[in-house]
């Protein structure tokens, strides 16, 4: 019996160091699924921000201040992503446009536009903010 005992010992270490080595492969595995997919997720809306473009095609000055605004990305771009600010002289301000946009629909489609008529407010120029750029015209 002298003889086996150094033999189950041996056996139980190596179950021990193959049990622990292959857990060790599952979490690293998982954790590299993990990063990855956080990864790709980050890369998708980098990029898909990266496509959401505006240009301010048309800034019409009067009592009510109306503003065109051309998707010229390659992605929609919701309305409550877009942010305008006035400069009346004094800075810019920020307007709230989202009940006064021409047209139901809830985005701008790539080439589309969308008309904010901004009641009660004079401009001498205009910004305009998306996801992906910032566009800056005057008022006429």
């Amino acid at each position: 019996m002298k003889g086996i005992t150094p033999i189950i010992a041996i056996v139980l270490l190596l179950m021990i160091t193959v049990s622990m080595a292959g857990f060790a492969l599952l979490w690293f595995q998982r954790i590299g699924s993990i990063a990855m997919n956080a990864t790709e997720s980050g890369i998708i809306a980098q990029q898909q921000a990266a496509g959401k473009l505006i240009r301010i095609d048309n800034a019409k000055n009067g009592t009510d201040s109306e503003i065109t605004i051309r998707n010229i990305g390659t992605y929609p771009i919701k309305k409550k992503e877009i942010s305008i600010y006035v400069d009346s002289g004094s800075g810019y301000t920020k307007k709230d446009c989202t009940p006064s946009w021409a047209g139901s629909d809830e985005e701008i489609s790539p080439g589309g536009t969308a008309t904010c008529t901004l009641s009660s407010t004079s401009c001498i120029k205009v910004k305009v903010t998306a996801p992906g750029n910032t566009d800056i015209a005057s008022c006429g």
